[in-house]
């Protein structure tokens, strides 16, 4: 940072949030290599995205966005945490050892929220801040359609993932307004674009069906309910 090239926003957002109280116990050394890790694990996050084609969006739209920012940052926001404190919450309780598609991509949501407050917290005027709005906020319907389609493929696997040990524990990612707030934020981003009020709809709709269907059922939630380890707070 002091020689003028800090670490993108988001790679220092996980490697803040990754990283344990046991782990900077640990010492130097420990701690760098956490950091390589969380690295690898971003980079290689940032190569999967690049499979979402980001949507167009009219220009007369990125400039309402550009005129609403206080409304849009707080939107963004409110995505963005509400998305983090349920998948923290879920990596506490458990810490599944292989890729889960419809984690992966409820995990891309907040980076690109934030790249979208940022450019709006910019302003106008920052060189090429319209045309980086309109790809993120394309981005960003691109990654929550995937979630989506990610969502209907659990569903195909659903007796496969009920023997998982992480399975029962997933319903915390739906619990709450995690999804009220994604769609909330997209129907805010739309600006005036009318055109896909239907689209939102169906996808609200959708997003209902869908985590109802990968919900563990009832039986199983009382068999082991769902627990969650809290932190110790040293030095208080």
């Amino acid at each position: 940072i002091l020689n003028g090239a800090p670490l993108p926003w988001d790679l220092t957002f996980e490697i803040a949030t990754a990283l344990t109280v046991e782990d900077w116990g640990a010492g130097p050394a420990h701690v760098a290599n956490r950091i390589r890790e969380v690295r690898a694990a971003w980079e290689q996050n940032r190569a999967s995205q690049s499979d979402v084609v980001p949507e167009g969006m009219a220009n007369a739209n990125v400039i309402q966005l550009f005129d609403r920012a206080p409304l849009v940052q707080a939107s963004m926001a409110n995505l963005s945490a509400s998305v983090l404190l349920k998948t923290n919450v879920f990596d506490r309780m458990q810490r599944p050892n292989e890729e889960i598609a419809f984690l992966s991509s409820l995990n891309a949501l907040p980076k690109t929220a934030q790249r979208i407050s940022d450019i709006v917290t910019k302003g106008r005027d920052e060189a090429g801040a319209e045309t980086a709005l309109a790809l993120e906020v394309g981005r960003l319907r691109g990654e929550v359609e995937r979630l989506r389609s990610d969502l209907k493929a659990a569903i195909a696997d659903i007796e496969v993932l009920r023997q998982k040990p992480w399975y029962k524990s997933a319903s915390v990612l739906w619990m709450g307004g995690t999804l009220g707030a994604v769609i909330s934020g997209l129907w805010l981003l739309s600006a005036d674009d009318n055109r896909i009020e239907e689209r939102w709809n169906n996808l609200a709709t959708d997003f209902d069906f869908l985590t109802k269907k990968i919900w563990p059922e009832l039986e199983d939630n009382e068999a082991e309910p769902l627990r969650l380890e809290v932190p110790e707070i040293f030095d208080t």
